[in-house]
C-alpha cells in the first residue's frame, strides 16, 4: 500500500496551483521506485515531482523547509531564484492563476525603506502606466507582502551579456552597434516619459534567441537609492558605469549619467573588460572621477571611427560634453534597423554550440599577444592610481561616502601592514614580463593550464560552473600580487595549480564565492615569518600573514546546500589555510598538510541559531600552526548554533607552547560560544601547551586562557611525537615518524604525502 501525500502538503499544492490529481498519479510509479521498501515520505513525492517536471528543486527546497508557505509571493508562485542584492531578492515567478512567467523582486523589508524611496516607485509605476518598449524592462506591479515590498515585471528569457562575454571574448563591432541602436530606443521611450534607469551595466541587459537586447530594472534603483556611494556591501563591478558628478556629490543619476553608463558598458564589449578594472571600488571610483576613458580603439582596434566617437561622447567626464538628450544621442545612430535583430540572433545562436577557433576576437598569437597587452596596461593603470594614492584623489567626493575596503579581515594583528595601498606601492608586486595571462572559461567553463607558468591573477567570474585545472604533471604557477585571486560561479573546481603571492600585504591570497568549493591537489604558498628549519616554538611573536583560501558562500542566509572540499592539499604561510567569510553546512578536510602560522580554519561569522556547521578532519597534519579553529563571535546577543568537528588521524603540531587549540575571538566575553564547539578525535595527536581554549579581546588585544571544559574536547591523545625531518616544502619531511600512542593501523596519523603535491 502506497502511503499517500500528507493533507498538509496536499493542500498547500492545490492552493499554489502547483500539480493536479493527475499529476500525482503520475508520480505514483516513481514513488514506489524511490520509496522501495520504506514509507512514502512527503519528501519522497516531492522528488517524483521534480522527477516529472512539475516542480522546480528551488520549489522542492522550499516546501521542505520550515517555512513553505514562502513559495506563495503575494499574487505569485515562485519557481526558482535570480539573484540577489544588498535591494532584496529577485525570482522567477508566476500568476498564481496562470502559467505565463514573470520575474519578482522582494525588496528586503518596507521597515527598510524610507517613505520617499516607496513614493519614487509608486510615482515611477504611474508614469509608466501602459507603456512598454521591447528593449527596456520595469517594474509593472507594486504590492505589499506583510512587512515587505514586492515588485513585478516582464520575464526576459536568455542571458545576460557579461555572461556571453565570459564565454566567448569581445564582441563584434557590428553586434554591439545593434545593440547600442536597441538599448537607445529604449531609453529614449523612458526619457520621454520623464524617467531614467539608474542602473545601466552589463548583468542588467539580456539578449534573447529573437536577438532582442534588453535592459531590466529601468528605475528600481534610481528610486530606492537615488545616491550613489561606496557600499562595502556592493561588488566592485557595480561601479564599471558610475557618472563621475554621481559620486558623492549628491546628484540623482538622469539621462546624462545613463548615457555615461552606456557608453562604459559598449566601451566594455568592444575592449573585453570594464575600462577600468580591478577588485576595488575606490579605484574605479578615483579613476571615472580623475581620468578620462581610453579611445575604445586603443584595445579594439577594428572599431568604427563612427562608433568610436559616440562613446568618446559618451564617456565624457563632463556631463555638458555629453549628448544633452537620449533623442539627439540616437539620431547618430538611427533607430533599429529591420536586420537589427537578425543580426543580434545570429549572434546569439554561436553560443548554443561549443566555442571554435574563429569564435574568439583575434585567434592565436594576435589574441595572446592582445591579453598580455592588456594585462600590462590594465597593472599600469592600477600602478598609476595607486601611486598617485586614491584616497587622495577622492577627498573632493563628501564625507557621506564609506571607505570601507576590507570584507574579510577579522581582526588586525600587532604588527600587520594593513594599508591598501602598501601593495601597489612595493616594488615586490608588480608584474613580470615572464608572467601570462589566464586563459578564458571555454563553453563549459574550463579553464586549462597547459603551460607551467606563472600565469598572472585575474578575477574570474562565470554563470555555472568553474574549472580552473592545470595539467597533469605541470603543477601551474598562477602569481597573486596587488590584490587577492577573485573566483566567482555557482560552483567552483580547483585542481593541480599551486597559488603564490610574494606580498605580506595581501588581505588573502585567493578569494572564491560560490555555492560549492572543491581544491583538489593544489598548493598555496604565503611569506612566512618562519625559517624553514626551525623547530617548533621557535616562531617568537612574527604578524600573522594573509589567509591562503578565503570562501564565501553565494547565499549566507541559507547555508544548507553551501559545503566546501578540500583533498591532497599543502597550504604554506602564516595565515590561516581556510577563511570562512559566511557560514556553511559542511567543510570536509582529507590529507591536508598545513605548514606556519595561522588556525586551519579561521571562522569569521556566527553560525545561526538552530545550524550546524559539521567539519570533517582525516589525515591532517599542521605543523607549527596557530590552532585548529579560530571563531570570530559576531557582536550582538544571538544564541550561536553549533561547530562539530570530527577528526580522524590527524596531527596538530602548535606553534608555540602557549598556543590554543580552539581560540575564540570577540569584544566581549561570551561564555556561551565555547560551549557551542565539540571535538573529537579519534586517532589524532595533538601537542598541547597548557592552554586548550583561548579568547582574543578585540577592542585591547590582550589574549587569555579559558577553562578547558568550556568547549567539549574529547579522544584527542596529547602524546609525544616526532617528524621526519624539518618543516620544509617537501611534505614527505612533516610525516610522523615515531608516536607514543597507540596505533589504530599500519599507517601514522597525519598525511599520506605521497598524494600530497610539491610545491614548485
Amino acid at each position: 500500500m502506497l502511503d499517500p501525500p500528507s493533507d498538509a502538503l496536499l493542500k498547500l499544492l492545490d492552493e499554489l496551483n502547483l500539480c493536479s490529481a493527475h499529476d500525482l498519479r503520475r508520480c505514483r510509479r516513481g514513488v514506489r521506485r524511490l520509496a522501495r521498501d520504506l514509507p512514502a515520505f512527503d519528501s519522497v513525492w516531492l522528488d517524483a515531482l521534480v522527477q516529472i517536471g512539475r516542480l522546480t528543486p528551488f520549489q522542492q527546497k522550499l516546501l521542505e523547509s520550515d517555512a513553505p508557505r514562502r513559495l506563495g509571493a503575494g499574487p505569485c508562485v515562485l519557481i526558482d531564484r535570480l539573484g540577489g542584492g544588498p535591494l532584496g531578492e529577485t525570482f522567477l515567478a508566476r500568476p498564481r492563476s496562470s502559467s505565463a512567467l514573470c520575474v519578482l523582486k522582494l525588496l528586503r523589508g518596507a521597515e527598510n525603506l524610507p517613505q520617499e524611496g516607496l513614493g519614487r516607485i509608486e510615482r515611477l509605476l504611474e508614469s509608466l502606466k501602459g507603456w512598454s518598449h521591447p528593449a527596456l524592462v520595469a517594474p509593472h506591479a507594486c504590492d505589499r507582502l506583510g512587512t515587505q515590498v514586492v515588485l513585478i515585471s516582464r520575464y526576459v528569457p536568455g542571458p545576460h551579456l557579461g555572461e556571453l562575454l565570459v564565454r566567448r571574448g569581445r564582441f563584434p563591432a557590428r553586434v554591439v552597434t545593434e545593440i547600442a541602436r536597441q538599448l537607445l530606443d529604449g531609453l529614449s521611450g523612458l526619457e520621454a516619459r520623464g524617467a531614467c534607469h539608474g542602473d545601466i551595466r552589463i548583468a542588467n541587459v539580456r539578449l534573447t534567441a529573437g536577438g532582442a537586447a534588453v535592459l531590466v530594472d529601468a528605475g528600481v534603483r534610481t528610486a530606492l537609492e537615488p545616491e550613489q556611494t561606496v557600499h562595502a556591501r556592493l561588488p566592485p563591478e557595480r561601479y564599471d558605469g558610475i557618472a563621475p558628478e554621481l559620486i558623492g556629490g549628491g546628484r540623482q543619476p538622469n539621462a546624462a549619467s545613463d548615457l555615461y553608463a552606456l557608453g562604459c558598458l559598449l566601451w566594455q564589449l568592444l575592449a573585453g573588460r570594464p575600462p577600468y578594472p580591478g577588485g576595488d571600488p575606490l579605484v574605479k571610483l578615483a579613476a571615472h572621477q580623475t581620468r578620462q576613458i581610453d579611445d575604445v580603439r586603443k584595445w579594439a582596434p577594428d572599431t568604427p571611427a563612427a562608433l568610436a566617437e559616440l562613446i568618446r561622447r559618451f564617456t565624457a567626464r563632463d556631463p555638458a560634453a555629453r549628448p544633452p538628450r537620449v533623442q539627439e544621442a540616437q539620431a547618430a545612430l538611427g533607430p533599429p534597423r529591420r536586420a537589427s535583430r537578425r543580426v543580434l540572433s545570429g549572434f546569439r545562436k554561436r553560443f548554443d554550440s561549443a566555442a571554435g577557433v574563429g569564435d574568439l576576437q583575434g585567434g592565436g598569437v594576435l589574441r595572446w599577444l592582445f591579453l598580455l597587452a592588456a594585462l600590462f596596461a590594465t597593472s599600469g593603470v592600477a600602478a598609476g592610481l595607486a601611486g598617485r594614492a586614491p584616497r587622495e584623489l577622492l577627498l573632493s567626493i563628501q564625507a557621506g561616502v564609506a571607505t570601507q575596503w576590507r570584507q574579510y579581515a577579522a581582526f588586525r594583528q600587532p604588527g600587520r601592514h594593513d594599508s591598501p595601498n602598501a601593495a601597489a606601492n612595493s616594488s615586490e608586486t608588480g608584474p613580470t614580463p615572464a608572467e601570462m595571462a589566464l586563459p578564458v572559461p571555454d563553453a563549459a567553463g574550463l579553464i586549462l593550464l597547459n603551460a607551467p607558468g606563472p600565469y598572472l591573477a585575474e578575477e574570474i567570474s562565470t554563470v555555472g560552473p568553474l574549472v580552473l585545472r592545470g595539467r597533469a604533471g605541470l603543477k601551474p604557477t598562477i602569481v597573486v600580487r596587488d590584490r587577492a585571486m577573485r573566483v566567482w560561479a555557482a560552483t567552483i573546481r580547483l585542481e593541480n595549480v599551486h597559488f603564490l603571492t610574494p606580498s605580506r600585504t595581501l588581505n588573502v591570497l585567493v578569494r572564491a564565492e560560490s555555492h560549492h568549493l572543491m581544491v583538489t591537489g593544489c598548493s598555496f604558498q604565503t611569506p612566512s615569518a618562519a625559517t624553514t628549519a626551525n623547530a617548533p616554538g621557535d616562531r617568537g611573536n612574527a604578524p600573522e600573514g594573509p589567509p591562503a583560501l578565503a570562501w564565501k558562500t553565494l547565499e549566507p542566509r541559507d547555508p544548507r546546500g553551501e559545503d566546501c572540499t578540500l583533498v591532497n592539499s599543502v597550504f604554506l604561510g602564516d595565515g590561516a589555510a581556510l577563511y570562512l567569510a559566511s557560514a556553511a553546512r559542511r567543510v570536509e578536510c582529507t590529507n591536508l598538510l598545513k605548514l606556519g602560522g595561522g588556525p586551519l580554519i579561521h571562522l569569521a561569522t556566527g553560525v545561526g541559531p538552530g545550524r550546524t556547521l559539521n567539519v570533517q578532519l582525516a589525515a591532517v597534519t599542521c605543523r607549527q600552526a596557530g590552532g585548529l579553529v579560530r571563531w570570530r563571535v559576531p557582536d550582538g546577543h544571538d544564541k550561536p548554533g553549533e561547530v562539530l568537528i570530527e577528526a580522524t588521524d590527524c596531527v596538530f603540531d602548535l606553534a608555540q607552547n602557549a598556543t590554543p587549540l580552539l581560540e575564540f575571538a570577540g569584544r566581549s566575553f561570551r561564555p556561551d560560544w565555547p560551549r557551542s564547539l565539540k571535538l573529537t578525535g579519534e586517532g589524532s595527536l595533538a601537542r598541547l601547551g597548557p592552554v586548550a581554549v583561548g579568547w582574543i579581546d578585540l577592542t585591547t588585544g590582550q589574549e587569555r586562557a579559558l577553562d578547558g571544559t568550556l568547549a567539549q574536547i574529547d579522544g584527542l591523545l596529547a602524546a609525544p611525537f616526532s617528524f621526519h625531518g624539518p618543516a620544509t616544502t617537501n611534505p614527505a619531511d612533516s610525516e610522523i615518524s615515531t608516536f607514543d600512542a597507540p596505533r589504530r593501523g599500519s599507517l601514522p596519523p597525519g598525511i599520506r604525502p605521497g598524494d600530497l603535491p610539491t610545491p614548485p
